[in-house]
């Protein structure tokens, strides 16, 4: 019986090198990575690989001759021209509980946001071109 106790808790021990750093299970999750769920230590060529997002190469601004304070100037004046207001709302309609009304309840919240294709479109006419860092 003592046998069997010393293997059960000695377990742990040989299957810890198994084990992923990235979340409970074994290292690159076979089972979830082979049938499509993403985790951050799928291998390539397992479809759970092919779900996660990629990290994309940085892109900057550039353009002939440019001075900084011109870039900064450019940047702030396209920003400004590409500013888009956002708005939401949710209601939730009033309801009897029992002899009890409870009324509605609702929320909004309104934003600013940059148009990314029109500040894009304001710096290429401004002469910038984007390219990878």
């Amino acid at each position: 019986m003592r046998k069997y106790i010393l293997a059960a808790s000695l377990l742990p021990l040989i299957l810890l090198p198994a084990c992923s750093d990235v979340g409970i299970g074994f290292a690159h999750h076979p089972l979830d990575c082979a049938i499509g769920i993403a985790w951050g230590d799928c291998l390539p060529g397992t479809p759970g690989y092919a779900h996660q997002p990629h990290p994309q190469p940085a892109m900057v601004w550039s353009k002939p001759n440019l001075m900084q304070q011109d870039f900064a100037r450019d940047k702030y004046a396209c920003m400004m021209d590409a500013r888009a207001q956002t708005s939401g709302s949710s209601f939730t309609g009033g309801t009897m509980v029992g002899n009890t009304y409870l009324p509605a309840a609702g929320a909004s919240r309104s934003g600013e946001i940059i148009n990314q294709d029109l500040f894009a479109a304001c710096m290429e006419a401004k002469g910038y071109t984007q390219q990878q860092q």
